[in-house]
């Protein structure tokens, strides 16, 4: 997350426990960048996929298709502090446990000045050597496993997932997702942060369980805390936090 831009706020800390608390040894630092949306009201949302035309926001407070909206929101890697931009719904799902899919929007931009449009592109452009690198790696270094694997991966190109990492840290990662394992249960996250030129798939433990609420929808997710990070990953997560921490 980019100094000076909007905050992101762990829903790990919004009902802590005594274990919990215990477990925090590490800073956190947003793996998602929050962006806001305002129509009819304001509303909050996570991105983990941009491109030049338009971005992906997970939300369980969806806007129909079609409505246009203002989106307020900072790029990690980029020096702005902030882009302010109209913009118009192009798609929309609500949250739906019953087939495992987040609430989020495609927006589509409808008004950007010349020096957002500059800033996104060069953006995207990363993102788009990290999608081509990332897929070759993967392809190369991973093989199938029979615990569940959930993905840790900073920002692409590709089709949107129905799960993203809220924040990271040495020891751990916040997973939104309704792909839920039990506490206790033992996973996998193949992780890939920026500079990694690979996929280290670490393995895992289920600290925390968060299932879906119908009643209040957004905060079905998983606390997952690494066994065992290898040095050259456990570097990379270090130099990760230090570049995108916010204090």
């Amino acid at each position: 997350m980019p100094r000076g831009g909007p905050q992101a706020v762990s829903a790990m800390s919004e009902q802590p426990t005594p274990q919990l608390i215990a477990q925090r040894k590490h800073r956190r630092v947003p793996f998602a960048f929050q962006v806001e949306v305002e129509g009819a009201r304001r509303h909050m949302g996570a991105c983990q996929r941009v491109a030049s035309a338009g971005l992906y926001v997970f939300t369980p407070h969806v806007i129909p298709a079609g409505e246009e909206v203002k989106l307020a929101f900072a790029l990690p890697e980029e020096s702005l502090t902030q882009i302010v931009t109209p913009g118009r719904v192009l798609r929309s799902q609500r949250e739906d446990a019953t087939v495992g899919t987040l609430g989020g929007m495609m927006i589509l931009f409808t008004g950007l000045d010349s020096h957002d449009e500059q800033a996104l592109r060069s953006f995207v452009l990363r993102c788009i050597r990290r999608e081509e690198e990332y897929s070759q790696v993967r392809s190369l270094s991973l093989t199938g496993d029979r615990l569940r694997v959930y993905q840790a991966r900073f920002f692409g190109t590709g089709e949107v997932q129905d799960s993203y990492v809220v924040d990271i840290s040495q020891g751990g990662v916040y997973l939104r997702t309704l792909d839920l394992a039990k506490p206790g249960e033992k996973v996998f996250v193949d992780l890939y942060v920026p500079g990694a030129g690979e996929v280290t798939r670490v393995s895992g433990a289920v600290m925390w369980q968060r299932p879906h609420d119908p009643n209040n929808p957004g905060g079905a997710g998983l606390g997952i805390q690494f066994d065992e990070v290898p040095e050259h990953a456990s570097d990379l997560i270090s130099e990760f936090v230090q570049i995108f921490g916010t204090d």
